[in-house]
């Protein structure tokens, strides 16, 4: 029972985390100047929840699973990385047009991973992804 509590509390530290960065990002955001602290928040994420965003960034679809399986990500945490991504993605697109493309990919990839380990449906990652597809059209 111990374990299990345990278990729960690094989960709810991981997504508060996670929230914590991608809410900052977005403040971030919507003062324009985004593009010049992203490596900031990819240090941040490494740092605090060990996600090397580069790894990410370089692995395959199966490779991603693999890497967050091992690391007991609940689906949310999984939206939130995705949502991170896109973000991110969006925001260097008019100056780091290939790199904008591999994260709006991955984050096209971790909904696809919430969508085979949850076998649910759900209209917000639906909408979610057509508006990554949306990006990626526009990264070409």
């Amino acid at each position: 029972m111990a374990f299990r509590d345990l278990l729960v509390e690094q989960a709810e530290q991981l997504g508060k985390a996670l929230g914590k960065v991608y809410t900052d990002l977005l403040r971030l955001k919507s003062t324009g100047k985004i593009a010049l602290d992203i490596e900031v928040f990819n240090q941040q994420l490494e740092s605090e929840i060990g996600i090397d965003v580069n790894q990410i960034l370089s692995s395959d679809k199966g490779a991603l699973k693999q890497y967050f399986d091992e690391r007991r990500f609940a689906p949310q945490h999984l939206e939130i990385l995705s949502a991170y991504l896109k973000e991110t993605g969006e925001s260097i697109m008019n100056t780091q047009p290939n790199k904008a493309k591999a994260c709006l990919t991955k984050a096209l990839e971790l909904l696809e991973i919430v969508d085979e380990n949850t076998q649910t449906f759900s209209l917000v990652r639906i909408n979610d992804k057509k508006n990554i597809e949306a990006l990626l059209l526009r990264c070409e």
